[in-house]
């Protein structure tokens, strides 16, 4: 891509670039774009058992993870397709896309050193995917990084 970060609503502007050592019969490139959510908060809960006077007479504490996931983007589409096989030499590619309005930025949190070790992230990725006619296929994953637009005063 042309950038180290992007805004929601922004184009996507970026290349992909093929060496071809041998001659190869490819039919087209794939771009997938994803983006998700996901979250894991460990809850410690006890568990006491009771006599009938009320008193605890067993006790015990038990880590239920609690683990959400939400997908906030996805859409793939074909960026070029060949209309003759690829000789050897290389090849530059450009694509474009433009990213929806709202999306959350991109988040990586853990915390190793507490008992829960609550975890969180948002992450965004294209992947890049060169189909042949034999059915092989070559493929580049990329990470985006989105931020929050910046405040207007």
């Amino acid at each position: 891509t042309d950038r180290p970060y992007y805004y929601p609503g922004n184009t996507v502007f970026g290349k992909i670039y093929i060496r071809c050592d041998v001659p190869m019969e490819a039919k087209h490139i794939e771009i997938k774009v994803k983006g998700k959510e996901k979250a894991q908060f460990p809850e410690i809960r006890e568990d006491k058992e009771r006599n009938e006077e009320g008193e605890v007479i067993h006790e015990e504490e038990r880590e239920i993870k609690e683990k959400f996931t939400k997908k906030l983007l996805e859409f793939k589409g074909v960026c070029f397709t060949f209309q003759e096989p690829l000789v050897p030499g290389d090849y530059t590619i450009p694509f474009e896309f433009n990213l929806p309005e709202g999306l959350p930025s991109s988040i990586m949190f853990k915390q190793k050193h507490m008992r829960e070790k609550p975890s969180a992230k948002v992450k965004y990725s294209i992947k890049a995917k060169v189909t042949t006619h034999d059915d092989k296929v070559l493929k580049y994953k990329q990470w985006l990084v989105i931020q929050e637009p910046p405040v207007q005063f």
